[in-house]
């Protein structure tokens, strides 16, 4: 017996009989597994009821289904069963068909476009990391005070005050980033940039109560100014 695929509105369906026959199931089986498949799917089976006479010319109940929901209702048959489905759609659908020149020319444009569109995401995502890496930068503030503390650095007297105000110009003439910190108990000093108080004592060498202190000041490796 060839039961063949039928053809609704160009989708191909296989009936309920030709599921029975490849399976080797009994007709009404196969229609009992269909309608519980169409319960648990909440699937109205006037959708894909159909009917045929059987030897006696007596009209009988039968289903077509179309691929997704035969090879749904197999997927609960054995490994042998299922295979005999999957190789009867397979001969059916037949080898794939050549592409013309123009589907060929479509689908290269269609992966150009969504490859543009990836490196077009890519392109953003680094621009975002770039951004971030540049808001979290550190940037080393200190004051005066306690530069010359860490640094082992000695001044005048009077002389902190000093680059204290040519630090501040120079911040605010450069628009570079300065704060205030505290001190000690209700006193707060500017802090800048290692780099700033740096240049500045480079250019005012006189401010230095030892000598060797500007030669110090001179190598110290710190962070580029900002």
């Amino acid at each position: 017996m060839n039961l063949p695929i039928v053809n609704i509105k160009q989708i191909q369906t296989m009936s309920s009989l030709e599921i029975a026959e490849l399976t080797g199931k009994r007709h009404a089986d196969v229609i009992r597994d269909i309608e519980k498949m169409f319960e648990s799917l909440d699937i109205a089976e006037r959708s894909f009821a159909s009917g045929y006479k059987d030897a006696n010319n007596q009209e009988r109940k039968c289903y077509k289904l179309d691929k997704e929901l035969t090879l749904t209702l197999v997927s609960g048959y054995n490994i042998k069963l299922r295979n005999s489905i999957i190789k009867r759609w397979q001969a059916l659908e037949g080898p794939a068909k050549p592409m013309s020149q123009l589907e060929i020319m479509q689908v290269m444009i269609g992966k150009q476009i969504e490859q543009e569109a990836i490196n077009t995401q890519m392109d953003q995502r680094i621009t975002q990391l770039e951004q971030s890496s540049n808001v979290l930068k550190p940037v080393s503030l200190i004051s005066v005070r306690d530069y010359c503390m860490t640094y082992q650095v000695a001044l005048i007297a009077g002389a902190n005050l000093v680059v204290g105000r040519l630090c501040t110009k120079h911040c605010r003439e450069n628009n570079i980033s300065m704060t205030k910190i505290n001190a000690w108990k209700n006193h707060t000093v500017n802090a800048y940039p290692n780099a700033v108080i740096k240049n500045v004592l480079k250019a005012n060498a006189d401010l230095f109560a030892d000598r060797k202190d500007v030669e110090k000041n001179k190598t110290l490796d710190l962070f580029p100014m900002h």
